[in-house]
């Protein structure tokens, strides 16, 4: 995207001594051009903030800042920024276009709706702003709409991309996924088409199962989109699910490398590995994450180990440098580290360990973990209880958490404790599997086989395409001795086994720009 013919050099060849405000911004603002129309957007974010900071009423610099923050894949901070040219110029076509389109990405249709009208006031024949009308139909359900808006475009461009694939789309919502595959791969050619129609395409053959086309579409999208991670998540996730468990396992190290301190990543590679993977890493790949990983992943992996019961890989991970003392770890990874040993039975050790932790900071989650198993074991079960209760106080979506601290009421013989904590845990957090399970199988050696049943159906309510919670289904269904319950979880697990999809967490948004999930 190029800005205007400013040459980098140009801009900062300006002079410097500027004293008015007015002075600054335009300096700032024909840097940033600058910058921008050279593709170093990070540098004209820089400068064009310096420009707004200057002076904030200059729509054309908020209209420049925009443009960088989409860009630099800011999606939030475009919003703002082209909401503030809309309060200096109301009929910037350009801001309201942009700001139709964000808003229906995180989920405002109002907003969205209203920004669309008011381009179309100005213009009725901008095919941009009839999409968004055509998309908030889509997500309303209303198919007639959709269509009605998918044909206004294709009679204003009959060659229209965007107006194809939203009638492609409007066809997949009343069922006819088909019909909606022809019409794009009629009406666009390969060569021509955009990430709108492979986005498309790849949602309409996840639905119809086909996983190879799948697979071959994300790959075209990744060619175009090679840093975003949940489509290398989302692939992850195909692959395993279709058997190709060494392209998995690759992709998700290249991930794992290449974003080595994204936590929300480094936690989505773990959870898929632990529902699909025992050997997620090659000890080549151990050895590498020991000797350069960082701490984040570090921390990832050894918590992974831990619990596919490796707590001696965990440990070699995370064991201190001797020369560096306790500066060679952070507490994290040192309480970690503890947590380890005490898996392999070094309750002193881990002891210890955890003490000096706790000593400078009473509030670290896996130290407390480590000492309220250790007082849980050698039942002091006050001690037990005062650290798990803050770990849960703390840390309420600590899964190990939840269960330690229902584990501790029960040795308390305190069952009615034990049983509230874990409804309360499932109630948290329904698309834990670790949860879930535990709490099945507590409630089937109770006695209880119709909540244990309940429990593990929620959990596929929540989590359809999860194979490992139909699995849970099953063995609840079959200790229970519920033949129709089991004949379902057999045919929900050979489903889910074809449903080529990550399950959303309840209330997030997914957004992949205008076309999304179908």
């Amino acid at each position: 995207m190029r800005m205007n013919g400013w040459s980098v050099g140009a801009a900062l060849l300006l002079a410097t001594a500027c004293s008015s405000p007015q002075e600054k911004a335009e300096q700032a603002a024909a840097s940033a051009n600058a910058l921008a129309a050279a593709g170093d957007f990070e540098a004209a974010r820089k400068a064009i903030l310096r420009a707004v900071a200057a002076r904030d009423d200059q729509p054309d610099q908020w209209l420049l800042l925009g443009r960088v923050d989409l860009e630099t894949g800011r999606p939030a901070d475009a919003l703002l920024a082209y909401s503030r040219v809309l309060e200096l110029d109301a009929t910037n076509i350009e801001a309201l276009q942009l700001v139709a389109e964000l808003s229906f990405q995180f989920g405002e249709m109002r907003e969205a709706a209203s920004a669309a009208d008011r381009v179309l006031a100005l213009d009725p024949s901008a095919t941009r702003a009839i999409l968004v009308k055509g998309l908030i139909a889509l997500s309303r359900k209303d198919v007639a709409g959709a269509t009605s808006a998918a044909e206004t475009i294709l009679k204003l461009k009959p060659q229209d991309e965007f107006g194809i694939v939203l009638k492609a789309r409007a066809l997949a919502l009343g069922k006819d996924y088909q019909g909606a595959v022809k019409i794009i791969e009629d009406g666009v050619p390969e060569g021509q088409r955009t990430e709108a129609s492979f986005a498309t395409l790849s949602e309409l053959y996840r639905v119809l199962g086909n996983q190879e086309r799948l697979v071959g579409n994300i790959d075209k999208l990744l060619a175009r989109r090679p840093k975003d991670a949940d489509l290398k998540l989302d692939l992850a996730e195909i692959l395993y699910k279709s058997g190709n468990t060494s392209r998995a396992r690759s992709t998700l190290y290249g991930l794992l490398v290449s974003q080595p301190d994204n936590i929300e990543v480094i936690q989505k590679i773990s959870e898929l590995w632990t529902q699909n993977d025992a050997s997620a890493l090659t000890p080549a790949q151990l050895k590498d994450v020991t000797a350069h990983g960082s701490e984040t992943v570090k921390l990832a992996v050894a918590r992974y180990l831990i619990d596919r019961g490796r707590p001696d890989a965990a440990a070699q991970i995370l064991r201190p440098d001797s020369n560096a003392g306790d500066n060679g770890l952070s507490a994290d990874a040192r309480a970690l580290y503890a947590t380890a040993l005490y898996k392999q039975g070094n309750a002193d050790a881990a002891k210890s360990i955890a003490d000096e932790i706790l000593s400078k900071d009473q509030n670290n989650i896996d130290a407390l973990m480590v000492r309220a198993r250790i007082a849980l074991q050698k039942q002091d079960l006050t001690a037990a209880l005062n650290d798990a209760q803050i770990v849960v106080r703390d840390f309420p979506m600590s899964e190990q958490g939840r269960i330690l601290l229902a584990d501790i009421y029960l040795a308390r013989k305190d069952p009615q404790r034990a049983r509230q904590t874990y409804e309360d845990a499932v109630g948290d957090n329904p698309q834990s599997i670790l949860i879930s399970r535990t709490y099945a199988q507590y409630l089937l050696k109770t006695g209880d086989a119709a909540r244990a049943t309940d429990v593990a159906r929620t959990f596929t309510r929540k989590s359809p395409s999860s194979v490992a919670g139909w699995d849970l289904l099953a063995r609840t269904c079959q200790q229970a001795a519920n033949s129709s319950c089991l004949a379902q979880a057999q045919a929900g697990r050979d489903k889910a086994a074809s449903v080529y999809t990550v399950d959303d967490r309840p209330g997030s948004l997914r957004s992949r720009g205008l076309f999304g999930r179908l």
